[in-house]
């Protein structure tokens, strides 16, 4: 009975010692790993200066502070300022022009040049010959007929409160373009077939003139 009871103490001993060295372990394990959470949580910009060791044994792993920085190395805002301009692609001075004339500047409120189609070119040249379409109303004469300008819009007059009404146009009368505006009205359809009739009797009596004068002259040589 002795004998048993002592050899239960002794394994009861051992028991207890392996327990706490296990708890040891676990406290250490534990201390290590709050430890390493510690570090990960502390700005990476930011190292860790360890102290050396006193007995003069060098540690690879020991880091050594950073030197701190001065005020030289900083760069100034008009560096940065440079740096940022200088990405910034400036257009050249034969595009700066080509912008310029692609309007007719502030002063004419930035118009830009239309796309000139057959149905504005027969506007233009309708517009070109109104002295011949209005008999009652003198145009200045125009040097430059055959030319088309660069900058142009077409607009439409909006009769004010103060015009009378029978001189504005209805809806029916409106059109969407000079052309057909003539047409539809009668007494311009008739007075441009008088005048259409007054130019080719010109030509004609002219041409009968001038083979007269052709004739004349090649009687008189023989």
């Amino acid at each position: 009975m002795a004998d048993s009871q002592n050899d239960l103490e002794n394994l009861f001993n051992l028991a207890k010692a392996s327990i706490e060295k296990n708890s040891n372990l676990y406290t250490e394990n534990t201390k290590n790993s709050e430890l390493r959470t510690a570090l990960k949580k502390i700005d990476s910009g930011h190292e860790i200066a360890l102290k050396k060791p006193s007995s003069g044994i060098t540690n690879k792993n020991t880091l050594a502070p950073k030197p701190p920085v001065s005020a030289q190395d900083v760069p100034s805002i008009e560096t940065i300022d440079s740096i940022a301009n200088s990405d910034v692609v400036r257009p050249s001075e034969s595009l700066k022009k080509k912008i310029r004339e692609e309007t007719t500047g502030p002063g004419w409120f930035d118009m830009k040049s239309p796309v000139i189609t057959d149905q504005v070119k027969q506007e233009l040249h309708v517009l070109k010959m109104r002295n011949v379409i209005n008999p009652k109303r003198f145009y200045k004469k125009d040097s430059k007929r055959a030319e088309i300008p660069k900058h142009f819009q077409f607009g439409r007059i909006i009769e004010g409160p103060a015009d009378f009404y029978s001189s504005r146009m209805t809806k029916k009368e409106r059109k969407s373009t000079i052309i057909e505006e003539l047409l539809a009205d009668s007494q311009a359809r008739s007075y441009l077939k008088k005048k259409y009739k007054q130019e080719t009797l010109s030509r004609e009596n002219s041409r009968v003139k001038l083979h007269l004068k052709k004739k004349k002259f090649g009687s008189q040589k023989k």
